[in-house]
This record gives structure tokens, sequence and C-alpha cells, in this order.
């Protein structure tokens, strides 16, 4: 098996454990929305918790997450170089 290979290999698995992260994270960030969302008294705090907890904290792990495994394979080329 090539290095190409087994490098592919690791990152398709890094990838998906940061999929299931991810997944998790967002399923306990929309039960946190609906208690919050129940108990809330104001228009204004549901909607704020609301895009704020389903869409903006999830958009920035993904990007947080895409950029961590993005670097994961020039970590690899760089050391492979020396």
């Amino acid at each position: 098996m090539s290095s190409v290979s087994v490098e592919t290999s690791n990152l398709k698995k890094q990838a998906a454990i940061y999929g299931i992260i991810l997944g998790i994270i967002s399923f306990v960030l929309g039960i946190v929305t609906l208690v919050i969302g129940a108990n809330a008294t104001g228009l204004m705090t549901v909607s704020f918790v609301s895009i704020l907890l389903v869409y903006i904290v999830p958009l920035v792990i993904t990007c947080f997450l895409a950029v961590r495994l993005r670097r994961k394979p020039a970590d690899i080329g760089t050391s492979a170089q020396r």
C-alpha cells in the first residue's frame, strides 16, 4: 500500500470523526435551543438564541474543523519531505 493511500485513509477517518463530533454538537445545541425557547419570554430572545445556537455556532465549528482537517495533509507532506 502506498503512502498516499494510507494518508488518504487516515484523512477519511479523521473527517468521519469530525463529522460525528459536529453532529453531536449540533444535536445538543438544538436541544438547548428548545429548552431556552420554551422558557424565554420575549420574541427577540428566542430569535437571537435560535439563530446563534442553530446557525452561527455550528458554522464556526464547521469552519474550524475544516481548517484543521485541511492542515493535516500539509503537516504530513512537510514531514515527509525532510
